[in-house]
């Protein structure tokens, strides 16, 4: 699933000589079905899944988290892997999982192609336990 959000700078550049033309964003939802128990055990399910926005040629930012009526921490990894090229790489990193939801964990330049994130992680909040392993391919341009 992709969506496509127009910059605000497309507005603004509408009629200026000489602007540069704003481009879109494109975001991809990956492993967005991957649930979990929070560790606060009545709060809103961990959702393992990452949004990934085109960053430019061959590159991504990723945002990774849940919301949580209670919050808590996740000590986690995010993975990658190009599949065309076979470039990877690992990003580790700490959530804070709040009401706001989605953070924001890396810039990722991975190069052009079908690229792999997995997710996991070790949820502390009230108990602490392990993160479900999510991933899900998505198509950097």
């Amino acid at each position: 699933m992709a969506a496509t959000v127009a910059g605000v700078g497309a507005l603004a550049a509408v009629g200026v000589p000489g602007a540069a033309e704003a481009r879109p964003v494109s975001s991809q939802y990956v492993a967005q079905h991957c649930i979990g128990l929070s560790p606060n055990v009545v709060d809103i399910p961990y959702n393992g899944g990452v949004r990934v926005d085109q960053d430019g040629p061959g590159k991504f930012a990723a945002f990774w988290g849940s919301a949580s009526l209670f919050g808590y921490t996740t000590d986690g990894t995010l993975n990658w892997h190009n599949l065309r090229t076979g470039q990877k790489g690992r990003v580790p990193v700490t959530i804070a999982h709040n009401l706001s939801g989605n953070s924001y964990v890396a810039e990722v330049d991975s190069g052009a192609g079908p690229v792999r994130i997995t997710t996991t992680g070790l949820n502390r909040g009230l108990l602490t336990f392990g993160a479900p392993r999510c991933s899900g391919v998505a198509n950097i341009r």
